[in-house]
């Protein structure tokens, strides 16, 4: 019985040391009007290094929609994102409006992570096509929704 409680307390003590540990939070500095997914991929070799301002890696966005990073790992640990746009519109993952255009955390592959700002039919239809070529930097439509089976 004393294994049972013991055991009980060693893992609400770790569930709640565990709670404060986080990553930086993340901004992603997105261009004028943005509306589409981005890729964020590691290059050790041909990637930017991240600034830290204010307390939060700021991540440029370019209007191809790609980024190369020289270190991903801050992608791997809990952390907080949000956008914002050059004229200071912010954009975050809590806005739940359903029409509202907010920030996606998609899907990783490797060291490749995408991420939408747009809206919740844009991140269904992202959804669906996982493991399909993704389009960048452009609003999604139902024309992206795959299609499999009896095509002619």
């Amino acid at each position: 019985m004393r294994w049972v409680f013991a055991s009980l307390f060693g893992f609400l003590a770790l569930a709640f040391l565990g709670c404060d540990r986080h990553g930086t939070p993340v901004r992603f500095v997105l261009p004028e009007g943005f509306h589409g997914v981005f890729q964020i991929s590691e290059d050790r070799q041909q990637g930017v290094d991240l600034v830290k301002s204010n307390g939060m890696l700021l991540i440029v966005v370019p209007t191809n929609g790609l980024v190369v990073v020289k270190d991903w790992s801050f992608l791997t640990v809990w952390h907080s994102e949000t956008a914002v746009f050059p004229g200071g519109k912010l954009i975050s993952e809590e806005d739940y409006d359903t029409n509202a255009a907010v920030l996606h955390g998609l899907f990783s592959e490797g060291r490749t992570n995408w991420v939408l700002v747009g809206t919740d039919r844009e991140a269904r239809i992202a959804g669906s096509r996982v493991g399909e070529h993704m389009p960048l930097a452009r609003p999604l439509t139902e024309d992206d929704v795959p299609h499999y089976g009896n095509e002619k």
